[in-house]
């Protein structure tokens, strides 16, 4: 499924957010630091509640735009339906509920816009959303301290106890290190009246989401008492629990955060609305990957415990647990101690306490391979199942990794290495039962052995021992007096190779050690409530102490089989819930990777540093009259000493501010647009300005594989297969083509010198050809081939291409240009895009007062013998705004005050830049900028 809103931000630069760009953005804590996928997760919130903040009625234009996109019509509009209150009791109560809180309109229709002040963050199990959670925390603190935001409640809402005991452990070492900690309360302490902790700043409320009600009880609270006006900053985890059409907690939780924000994260959305506001999506497909997960490996293998399935001998069941068993053992003798973590076999089984439970059965198979009664040949016959499957499919659920490792390693494990790898034992015997947590757990152990092989783990082990194991095993007493052996799975001293439960425990447990998960009856219905978040307890990688991502292949070290997951599960229909479940994970999306030229010459860059200013030559503020008056009056009411202590800053700033004051046509831009109703904003605002320090040109260096990457991430959306065939189709003919006539090829194949293969693969190849609305073109001149635009300017089945008007147009009209021309310079030119390139411009914008990164949407390189000219090109030039800031940004780098070129220096190179903006209407531009302006059929430019 799509994420929407992701999709819909994704042409905004986070860098260009000026003030609402978080300081120290990557840094967690004084041991860790996120991820790039964690810091990407935080500035697609930042880049939503900037919209939202600063965008008048924004989600009202983008509810809109989801309807003339017809992605929606009107179902999350709220009316009462009083021809059919019997049939639509639920909605009717929802609006009941609802119309009490939200606006309502003359026809008795609450608005689904009204619902949208939320966004939503798709993160796999396994992921850190945790750390997410947090740095959006900080983020909102910051943006409060700022007033960039209301001063609402933030409030934290966990399904479970667990989960919010280990959220409060992830807190505590985010404060560690931090002088504006987190500091947490039970929101059964919130006082509307009085929010503030002894060091005046705000708490940050949590409880448990499932305790949410309409009315007061010992351990529920009604949320009516917590409405705070609608005034909360919600954070929702687990935010897939319950039915979201139905479930009241959801409508509590959206009345509480309707007049503040609501953030949901989840592994496992499933409601549209959901998608609509997803404004980050690293699901389980994305996770994986990207790297940071195990492969899955899903058998084709299953278990059939039903005990009425006469199809099914006992000798087979316990080959099927055998399977899984040869696997683990495989996995284990594989492993290199220093590298990865131990594995570990996880079964997880739908029924416990019942009548011929799955967890019994299972249990009563180890118990046969433990016991050594089983037939020799059932050994043989499983480990001959699994190469037959094993030799035939090689592929994982994502991405294009393969499976491949020798077979021997399984056709050679015998039950003596069973015994030994995952047993504990050299011998055969019965299983002990060791008493763990109370009434949770029993550690199993051979009597053969000293340590115990596996662990149960389930809700009332008690019971479960009392009633369905009797009094045939002999319980024995653990070394340690109330051992907890599930809290030391992830120590290097544990002992257990299986873990056998219920699915209470398939959330909120993180471990990297699992390697073979088997999933006993969790399908059909429950599949995808569980099976995501099963298959995700096991997905976490850890090859190297601190490195959370697979190895590359040329690691020396790495381990294709330490790096899967391998799946069984239960019966076929289970298999496909399964894969239905993972399905809904994947996105319709096809990534291609364009091939990069090879330039005859080097490719340069400028580098740029920041350099303390003086203020002569230091940019304007913009600012009315009336609020530099009002600015004035505050600063100068203050006392020197008491302004200083107060907005935290140096002498030398307080004396630029009280410079800038007495010479206010050198350092201010009187704008009467630009007014400022909150003072202590303008004070924050005037004093980052005057702590600004200005750019400039420090190098030249070489331009490296990570400046330009827009080419290696070509999207396909929502496409058929026969589409994305025939787009592959067209891009390799197009790639192919070297430029050969036909006569030509002829010659060459006949004096034999290509081959029959290349001769084919020539004469279909083309310089250039078309798919739907794009066109494909083979220029070698291109930083990468080939160039691909667009004839229009919507475009949604393809992402990262050229598609706006004016530069496609650009494109065509240069390709026509040099198709004839000859030229006795080297050249070569490239497409820049902002979200992911790193070629740019800096330059100080005078409607954020603030510096930003100005990206042409092309670069040109120009050599010839010592003489090397970057030309940058901007096809879209005065409809976009402050064209007059970027190109004055551009001046004050590279031109010297007679807005002559600057030389620099490369080698034995002199370095030149120039910047033209393109253009039909020229007269429309200020006489001071016209020379930088051409249209669109003029080329007299390139030239050196």
């Amino acid at each position: 499924m799509k994420a929407y809103l992701e999709d819909y931000t994704s042409d905004i630069n986070y860098s260009d957010l000026g003030n609402w760009c978080l300081p120290n953005l990557s840094n967690f804590s004084a041991d860790k630091k996120l991820y790039d996928y964690q810091v990407n997760a935080v500035k697609n919130g930042i880049k939503v509640f900037n919209k939202y903040y600063t965008d008048n009625d924004w989600t009202k234009k983008y509810y809109n735009k989801l309807k003339e996109s017809n992605i929606i019509s009107n179902e999350y509009d709220l009316k009462e339906d009083n021809q059919d209150l019997k049939n639509n009791y639920q909605k009717n109560k929802k609006y009941r509920l609802m119309s009490q809180y939200y606006k309502v309109n003359d026809n008795k229709i609450i608005d689904g816009y009204q619902f949208f002040n939320r966004m939503c963050f798709w993160m796999a199990t396994g992921s850190g959303k945790t750390i997410v959670i947090i740095k959006m925390i900080e983020a909102l603190k910051y943006f409060q301290s700022q007033n960039l935001i209301p001063q609402n409640d933030i409030l934290l809402l966990f399904p479970r106890q667990d989960l919010i005991e280990q959220f409060k452990k992830e807190v505590d070492n985010y404060n560690k290190d931090k002088k504006n900690k987190i500091k947490l309360a039970n929101l059964k302490d919130f006082d509307s009246n009085n929010q503030l902790s002894f060091f005046n700043e705000k708490k940050i409320y949590y409880f448990r989401s499932d305790l949410l009600r309409d009315n007061k009880t010992e351990n529920c609270v009604d949320f009516k008492d917590y409405f705070n006006n609608g005034n909360w900053y919600i954070f929702l985890d687990e935010a897939h629990r319950g039915d979201k059409e139905t479930s009241t907690m959801q409508d509590y939780v959206s009345i509480m955060s309707m007049n503040g924000f609501l953030f949901n994260f989840s592994a496992t959305f499933t409601e549209k609305i959901d998608f609509l506001t997803t404004c980050f999506n690293f699901n389980l497909e994305k996770f994986i990957n990207a790297g940071y997960g195990k492969n899955i490996y899903l058998s084709k293998s299953y278990f059939d415990f039903n005990h009425k399935n006469l199809d099914y001998t006992s000798d087979e069941k316990t080959k099927q647990v055998l399977k899984s068993l040869i696997i683990l053992c495989a996995v284990k003798k594989s492993r290199n101690k220093q590298f990865y973590s131990e594995p570990l076999l996880m079964t997880l089984v739908n029924s416990v306490n019942t009548k011929d439970s799955d967890l019994l059965l299972f249990f009563n198979k180890i118990e046969e391979i433990g016991s050594g009664t089983l037939n020799i040949q059932i050994l043989d016959d499983a480990k001959n199942d699994l190469i037959n499957e094993l030799s035939e499919n090689k592929s994982y659920i994502f991405g294009k990794d393969v499976l491949s490792f020798d077979l021997d390693l399984i056709r050679n494990i015998s039950l003596e290495d069973i015994l030994v790898n995952i047993f504990n034992s050299e011998t055969n015997g019965k299983i002990q039962l060791i008493k763990g947590e109370k009434g949770k757990e029993y550690a199993l152990q051979l009597e053969t052995s000293s340590q115990p092989f596996a662990l149960i783990k389930i809700g009332d082990a008690d019971k479960f021992q009392r009633e369905k194991l009797g009094s045939n095993y002999i319980s024995i007493n653990a070394f340690e007096k109330n051992k907890n052996f599930f809290k030391s799975l992830n120590e290097d001293n544990s002992s257990i190779n299986i873990l056998i439960g219920s699915r209470s425990f398939y959330e909120g447990w993180d471990s990297n050690r699992p390697n073979v998960i088997n999933l006993i009856n969790i399908g059909g219905k429950e599949a995808k409530k569980y099976v995501l978040q099963s298959i995700g307890r096991g997905i976490r990688v850890e090859p190297y102490s601190g490195y959370r991502k697979r190895l590359q292949y040329m690691d020396a070290n790495k381990n294709i089989l330490l790096e899967t997951l391998f799946c069984f599960s239960t019966d076929k229909m289970a298999i496909k819930s399964i894969l239905e479940a993972i399905d809904s994970e994947k996105d319709n999306e096809y990534t291609v990777a364009l091939s990069k030229n090879t330039p005859e010459f080097e490719l340069l860059k400028p580098e740029y540093c920041d350099i303390k200013s003086e203020l002569k030559s230091h940019p304007k503020f913009n600012i009315s009259e009336q609020s530099l008056d009002k600015f004035k009056l505050y600063f100068t009411s203050h006392n020197k000493e008491l302004f200083i202590i107060k907005y935290n800053i140096s002498k030398d700033i307080y004396n630029r501010i009280y410079e800038s004051l007495n010479k206010v046509n050198q350092y201010y831009q009187i704008l009467e647009e630009y007014k400022y109703n909150n003072i202590e904003i303008l004070c924050y605002r005037i004093i980052k300005f005057f702590n600004t320090k200005i750019k400039q040109v420090y190098k030249i260096s070489t331009l490296n594989e990570e400046d330009i990457l827009h080419y290696k991430n070509v999207k396909l959306l929502n496409m058929s297969e026969n589409d994305v065939l025939d787009f592959k189709d067209k891009l390799d003919k197009v790639e192919n083509f070297k430029g050969y006539d036909l006569n030509t090829l002829i010659s060459k194949f006949q004096n034999k010198e290509i081959s029959e293969n290349d001769f084919k693969q020539s004469i279909s190849a083309s310089q250039e050809l078309k798919f739907k609305d794009v066109v494909l073109v083979n220029e070698k001149r291109h930083y990468y081939s080939p160039i691909l635009y667009s004839e229009v300017e919507e475009i949604d089945y393809i992402k990262h291409i050229i598609h706006n008007q004016s530069e496609s147009i650009f494109v065509k009209n240069l390709l026509k240009f040099v198709d004839n021309q000859k030229f006795d310079f080297k050249w070569m030119f490239s497409k820049i895009e902002e979200t992911t390139d790193n070629v740019f411009i800096p330059y100080f914008d005078g409607k954020s007062n603030n510096y930003k990164k100005f990206y042409p949407d092309f670069v040109f390189w120009l050599k010839k013998d010592d003489k090397y000219k970057i030309i940058f090109i901007d096809p879209k030039g005065t409809s976009y705004a402050s064209y007059q800031n970027k190109i004055d940004g551009f001046n004050q780098l590279f031109c010297d005050e007679d807005d002559t070129p600057r030389e620099f220096y490369f080698d034995d190179c002199k370095v030149s830049f120039e910047l033209y903006m393109v253009a039909d209407d020229i007269n429309a531009i200020g006489n001071k900028y016209k020379k930088y302006w051409l249209n669109s059929n003029e080329f007299n430019w390139l030239n050196i």
